[in-house]
């Protein structure tokens, strides 16, 4: 009997506690962010240590539960630079994004980044791993004129969360 009463109040302390923790941790999953609930336009200064380097832009549209496609550019000097693509996971304290781009220039330029973005501020870091490739006619190689060129990239740049202009 003094068994059975013990389990009772267990059972009873566990309903408490749930009911107690419960709320607050739905109250933290719920706080105010930036990000759109369904869709919407963002920007981003990107910025490459000192230098402003130019605008991230993207549409973002809601597929399931907290899961985002991505589409957007990079603008610099007021044109499109890379066009991107991807996807986004908007969690409780940071938004996760992989994205894919392409540049718009005449070389093949291509590259994968990692975004990492604090969910209240919409602040934070890309890191990008990218390759260029290009061919040159050129009349003074060896080779018959063409030349090659081709490297690969990596860099980690602050984004900053701003409203789009």
């Amino acid at each position: 009997m003094k068994s059975r009463g013990l389990v009772l109040l267990f059972v009873l302390f566990i309903f408490l506690l749930s009911w107690v923790c419960i709320p607050k941790a739905e109250a933290a999953s719920t706080a105010p962010s930036l990000w759109p609930k369904t869709s919407g336009v963002l920007c981003w200064q990107l910025t490459e240590g000192a230098t402003v380097v130019g605008i991230l832009k993207l549409g973002v549209a809601r597929t399931v539960e907290n899961y985002y496609l991505l589409n957007g550019e990079i603008i610099v000097n007021g044109g499109t630079h890379n066009i991107i693509f991807g996807t986004a996971r908007v969690g409780i304290d940071k938004v996760l994004m992989t994205v894919t781009a392409t540049g718009t220039g005449e070389t093949m330029a291509t590259g994968i980044g990692r975004v990492i973005l604090a969910k209240d501020s919409l602040n934070g870091t890309i890191e990008v791993i990218g390759h260029d490739y290009a061919v040159y006619e050129t009349p003074f190689q060896s080779d018959g004129g063409i030349y090659i060129d081709s490297d690969t990239q990596y860099s980690s740049d602050v984004l900053t969360y701003i409203s789009c202009p």
